[in-house]
């Protein structure tokens, strides 16, 4: 049997899934988390409200192996391209929590979380910014560089692209 249209249909889902995340002139496309990438991404989440501190650090210790969430969230393609850009670590790390969030969540709590930090910005400048939370009570502390956006456009071959 012949699925004509298969390859165009399965590329055009994936496409749809990705996020362009906009930084300082350019465009860092994210593809989706392979399967187990995506699990892994889920498990970290859920890790964040184990009350225990010491079991919560052993939960992401487990589930991160040698990886980092940013690393995992947007692809060691991406994050290198990011640091041969010079980009800057605080920004890296906000893009990596946006598409953490977009991966384990969905791009709608992406959004939400987007959304919460412009409201915020500027705000307690200068502390650390704590791992992203549901709560609405949450401070947010570090600017958002960054909007991620689902893209509609037709498959690149690379992972960034330069914009005018």
């Amino acid at each position: 049997m012949d699925l004509s249209g298969l390859t165009e249909h399965l590329t055009s889902i994936e496409d749809d899934a990705s996020l362009d995340l906009p930084v300082g002139g350019r465009t860092y496309r994210v593809r989706p988390p392979t399967a187990d990438v995506g699990a892994r991404l889920v498990a970290l989440w859920a890790a964040r409200t184990i009350e225990d501190a010491a079991a919560r650090a052993k939960a992401f210790a487990d589930v991160l192996g040698d990886d980092t969430i940013r690393t995992l969230a947007l692809g060691a393609d991406v994050v290198e391209q990011m640091n041969a850009d010079a980009v800057p670590s605080v920004v890296v790390n906000e893009c990596g929590t946006v598409a953490w969030i977009a991966w384990a969540l969905g791009i709608d709590a992406a959004q939400k979380y987007l959304d919460r930090a412009r409201e915020t910005d500027g705000e307690d400048a200068g502390k650390a910014r704590p791992t992203p939370s549901r709560s609405r009570s949450r401070s947010r502390t570090s600017r958002s560089t960054a909007s991620a956006n689902r893209t509609k456009t037709a498959r690149s071959t690379g992972t960034t692209s330069q914009t005018t």
